[in-house]
């Protein structure tokens, strides 16, 4: 400076930069335009040093001056509210560098801070249970973003979008899942909070079913039952022909009942009806196969009965049995074991159902359709049974037969004693249809091709008596001797006869004797000549002839004929002679349309029970045997047929079994009752006196009286000789007339029936005792030889008592049995065979 021209020294001016260029800003890293990063970094450059002053809403506390280089700041704390977050697009940054120049505004990049997770709300859930293994599931999401899986599910679907996302989870296997979640990220990294899925279960198994209760086949329900098992609950289906309104099924046994939709039908069979089972996931079971039943509603019927009703000459062995028309059920078929009341629905009884029969066991049978029983004891021999069918059986369905059935007739058992006995020989048919005779064989009757005796002496009897040889094969069904002869019928229905034949009474057309020779039994013995095609059903034997019933149901008789008592009309023997057999020999005419259904011959003559259970008889009549009020023999002339009249046995009496003895008659009536008529030399008659009965007028019909058997008893089969014996209802036996041997089995030789007792009572009746057989025996019919009577029992043993002279008590020894005390019930030993 100069003053007054004095320069001052010189003044050094600091050094000083002059700067008027303002700092040049540019972007380095813009912020994201979108971001979950509410304080976001930002890169710019600035060519110089300054102060950072922020514009708009942005602002920056931690960052305040720049450098010239590369200046990251952070900026403060922005908002990212609401679901689509905030967008700043108005932040600025100026650097003012140390001259205050200030740069150009440099505008911030625009940005969107998104701080807002995606919201997720369950949309469709997984059908529980199901069986598809990938399910579906649908959920909304209020964002984009990508799809995370957490708990059991995964799934390859990965990408979300605003709105309604359907989904399908991978493959899973069967169980519960209730731990899957979904997390949405949307394009910020915002991460939704997990979405638990729906608890599901997936199930790909069908039900198991299995029949647990059939229906019952065939049933009578027509809407019946049908049990079966589940493994799960479910929706019933039913197919084939069955229905039902059953629909649901239980994890259990199920009852369902068929035909409740539309009606099952009567008589058919249900074989393809099948049940499935489908459970809540929809899956079927596989089908069960019903088991096939049918719907019987139709009431069974009898279809026969065995023996059929009116049948006669049943052999009391034989099974008495009923025939169903379908299979019963056999708890139904019952029958009276314990006593003898009229009880179950098998019934048999011989009194009109007033006591039935007590049966050895319960009904039997091998198809459900026919049922035999076997009584308890053994039938009577010439007894009327009746069967009884009651509505308690029912067949398999359970329908009981719509009414009860009750033979009208009945059927008869044998007239034919098995056992039967000559004058002094006695026979029997044993249980395998062989025949064994013991006791006399003067004349061969005992078919043993010798003429030794039998049973009069030890060990003559059992094992070591032979079996009368009847041909190859050959055995036999029926047997009746006469007095000193025997003939069988055989199981072809065919007769051969041995023993005695001085008149013909073999009937093979000579007088030569048979069984007393060797080779003349077996198939050397010829068979009786009955005619074309005839056969017979029945046999009796008199005393020098015989009497068959042919299969249709004629009669033939040959032998002594001397009294007409073979009834074709002369007194010539038959079967002496060639040529009087067979065809040759004509059946006895019994009246007009009239047939026989028994047969008895006496001493000489013979008596039929006719169709209409009227008697006839024929032949000698010198004591009234024939029963026509007269002594007249009867059969020697043109007095036979319609001009031979029937026995009168009393108003509305009729015969069920008929026998005869020497020179009487006795008849087995309808009503049990048993009347006699002829010889009464004896006491036969039963009358307490000897004058002979049916010999003169009146004596006949009503006036003759029933034979006293004791209080309340009757008769269920008899036989006569000289004595008269029967068996009563209660299995006794009683016996009255000759009684010279013991042949009354009362232990004396004292004749019964004949007269009164010293104090004027009869000998009958109550009077006169039953025979004793032994403890706990006794009987089912009865034979008498002339002077010996035999029994069977109910055990089927045989035993014999009276005169015993040739052994015909088959005992071993020729002592007679029945007249002394002590002789009789357990000390008479049976026969041993």
């Amino acid at each position: 400076m100069t003053n007054n021209s004095n320069t001052s020294s010189a003044l050094s001016v600091n050094s000083f930069t002059v700067d008027t260029t303002a700092p040049s800003l540019s972007e380095v890293t813009a912020i994201s335009t979108r971001t979950n990063d509410n304080t976001p970094s930002y890169t710019f450059s600035s060519n110089e040093a300054g102060d950072i002053t922020y514009g708009g809403s942005c602002s920056s506390s931690s960052q305040t001056s720049a450098s010239a280089s590369n200046n990251t700041i952070t900026f403060n704390t922005l908002s990212g509210a609401g679901v689509t977050g905030t967008t700043y697009s108005n932040c600025t940054i100026t650097v003012t560098d140390n001259a205050s120049n200030t740069s150009s505004t440099l505008s911030v990049n625009s940005f969107t801070i998104d701080s807002t997770a995606p919201t997720l709300s369950q949309v469709t859930v997984v059908t529980t249970p199901t069986k598809d293994n990938t399910p579906s599931y649908t959920f909304s999401s209020n964002e984009a973003g990508t799809i995370t899986y957490g708990g059991s599910c995964s799934s390859t679907d990965n990408t979300s979008v605003n709105g309604n996302n359907e989904i399908t989870f991978n493959a899973l296997s069967d169980n519960t899942y209730n731990n899957c979640r979904i997390t949405v990220t949307d394009n910020v990294s915002n991460a939704s909070s997990p979405l638990t899925v729906s608890s599901f279960k997936i199930d790909t198994t069908a039900p198991t079913l299995a029949e647990v209760t059939a229906v019952t086949s065939p049933t009578n329900d027509t809407t019946p039952d049908y049990i079966f098992s589940s493994n799960e609950a479910g929706t019933i289906t039913v197919g084939g022909a069955c229905n039902s309104s059953n629909t649901n099924a239980t994890a259990s046994n199920n009852t369902i009942a068929f035909g409740t939709t539309s009606a099952l039908v009567d008589n058919t069979s249900y074989g393809n009806c099948t049940i499935r089972v489908t459970d809540t996931a929809n899956n079927p079971s596989n089908a069960l196969s019903v088991t096939s039943f049918t719907i019987d509603t139709t009431a069974p019927t009898l279809s026969s009965t065995s023996p059929a009703d009116n049948e006669r000459s049943i052999a009391i062995t034989d099974n008495i049995s009923i025939t169903f028309s379908e299979s019963m059920s056999a708890a139904s078929v019952t029958t009276n074991t314990s006593n003898t009341s009229c009880s179950g629905s098998f019934q048999l009884s011989s009194d009109s159902f007033s006591s039935c029969i007590q049966m050895a066991s319960s009904p039997s049978s091998s198809d459900n359709t026919t049922f035999s029983i076997t009584p308890s004891p053994k039938p009577f021999y010439s007894t009327t049974y009746k069967i009884r069918v009651t509505t308690g059986a029912e067949d398999s369905a359970g329908n009981n037969i719509a009414s009860q059935y009750t033979q009208t007739y009945g059927f008869g058992t044998s007239t034919t004693f098995p056992t039967t006995a000559g004058t002094e020989h006695t026979c029997t048919i044993l249980e395998n249809s062989s025949v064994k005779c013991w006791g006399a064989n003067t004349y061969g009757q005992l078919g043993l091709g010798d003429t030794n005796s039998r049973g009069d002496a030890g060990s003559e009897m059992g094992a070591n008596l032979e079996t009368v040889d009847l041909g190859t094969g050959r055995t036999a069904k029926a047997i009746a001797a006469s007095w000193y002869g025997t003939c069988a019928i055989l199981d072809n229905s065919s007769i051969k006869c041995w023993g005695r034949n001085n008149d013909g009474q073999l009937g093979l057309g000579d007088t030569n004797n048979r069984g007393d020779g060797a080779d003349e039994m077996g198939d050397n013995l010829d068979t009786v000549d009955l005619g074309s095609g005839r056969t017979a059903t029945a046999i009796a034997g008199g005393g020098e002839h015989y009497c068959a019933i042919l299969d249709n149901a004629s009669i033939k008789c040959w032998g002594l004929n001397n009294d007409g008592q073979l009834g074709i009309g002369s007194t010539d023997d038959r079967g002496d002679g060639a040529d009087e057999m067979g065809d040759n020999l004509s059946p006895i005419d019994l009246g007009t349309g009239r047939t026989a259904t028994a047969i008895a011959a006496g001493g000489y003559h013979s008596c039929a029970i006719l169709d209409n259970a009227a008697v006839k008889c024929w032949g000698r009549n010198n004591r009234g045997q024939l029963g026509l009020g007269d002594m007249i023999n009867r059969g020697d002339g043109d007095d036979m047929g319609d001009n031979l009249n029937a026995v009168d046995l009393g108003t509305g009496r009729t015969a069920v079994s008929i026998t005869a003895g020497a020179l009487h008659t006795c008849a087995l009536l309808d009503d049990y009752s048993v009347k006699c008529w002829g010889d009464s030399s004896y006491g036969q008659m039963g009358t307490g006196k000897t004058f002979n009965l049916g010999d003169g007028a009146g004596e006949m019909g009503d006036s003759l009286t029933a034979i006293d058997l004791g209080s309340g008893r009757t008769a269920t089969a008899i036989a006569a000789s000289l004595a008269t014996c029967a068996v009563l209802d209660n299995s006794s036996i009683k016996c009255w007339g000759a009684n010279t041997f013991g042949q009354l089995g009362l232990g004396d030789t004292t004749m019964r029936g004949n007269t009164v007792q010293g104090d004027g009572s009869s000998q009958m009746g109550d009077n006169l005792p039953s025979i004793d057989l032994g403890t706990g025996r006794t009987a089912r019919g009865v034979i008498t030889g002339n002077y010996h009577t035999c029994t069977i029992m109910d055990n089927s043993s045989i035993k014999c008592w009276g005169k015993n002279n040739s052994g015909q008590l088959g005992i071993g020894d020729t002592n007679n049995r029945g007249d002394a005390s002590g002789e009789m019930g357990d000390n008479l030993p049976s026969i041993s065979f």
